[in-house]
């Protein structure tokens, strides 16, 4: 069964207002924001270290290890899958 963030934003988003209240039906905090951030980052994955990208995909935390070499890089896609690419092969 899969965990659910702490602090559920669509189903806030789809309460009524308070009653008297105006405007949206939620407020965005920094605590909700925080709560949920907590928990996203207990599931980082093993393995992660310094400038590594990670992502959600698929079901779980993907990582994408930083680039090697002294190259400028930029994020691309190839085949559905997200590279780093370097710069001087673009000219």
């Amino acid at each position: 069964m899969a965990r659910k963030f702490p602090v559920d934003f669509e189903q806030k988003a789809k309460s009524p207002p308070p009653v008297g209240g105006r405007g949206y039906p939620y407020q965005l905090s920094a605590k909700d924001l925080m709560q949920n951030f907590r928990f996203l980052s207990e599931l980082v994955p093993e393995g992660v270290t310094d400038n590594d990208l990670i992502y959600f995909s698929a079901n779980k935390w993907q990582i994408l290890p930083a680039p090697s070499g002294n190259g400028v890089f930029v994020l691309g896609a190839v085949d559905g899958k997200l590279t780093w690419m370097d710069t001087a092969e673009c000219e």
